[in-house]
C-alpha cells in the first residue's frame, strides 16, 4: 500500500462569533489535529480564517453558505449532488473543503 504525503494540510479556522459547548470541543479537536499533523507527521499546516476563505470563494468575506455554493463551479457541484449531498447533509462542508483545496495564500 502506498502512502500519499500532501504538501500542506489546510483547516478552516473557527468562527469567533460562535458560542456553546460544541465550539470548545471543535477548538480542542482542531488543536489535536494541528499538533498531530505539524509535530508528529511533520506536515505543513495552515489555518485559513473563515472570512478569508469566503473572500477567495465569492469576493466577499461576509458571504453566506448559499453564496459559497453558488460560486462553486457547476461541474464540481453536480458531482457533489450526484453523490447525494444536499445542503442538509454535508454539501456546505464539501463546498468549504473544495475552496480550502483551491485556496492559495498568494491570492
Amino acid at each position: 500500500m502506498s502512502k500519499v504525503k500532501p504538501d500542506i494540510i489546510r483547516f478552516e479556522g473557527l468562527a469567533f462569533s460562535s458560542f456553546g459547548n460544541a465550539t470548545r470541543q471543535l477548538a480542542m479537536l482542531l488543536g489535536v489535529l494541528v499538533v498531530e499533523f505539524r509535530f508528529h507527521q511533520k506536515l505543513n499546516v495552515e489555518i485559513v480564517a473563515p472570512t478569508r476563505l469566503k473572500k477567495i470563494a465569492t469576493g466577499s468575506g461576509r458571504s453566506k453558505k448559499e453564496q459559497m455554493i453558488a460560486f462553486t463551479p457547476k461541474d464540481t457541484l453536480e458531482i457533489f449532488q450526484k453523490r447525494g449531498f444536499k445542503k442538509s447533509n454535508g454539501l456546505t462542508d464539501l463546498v468549504d473543503a473544495y475552496w480550502l483545496a483551491r485556496y492559495d495564500a498568494r491570492e
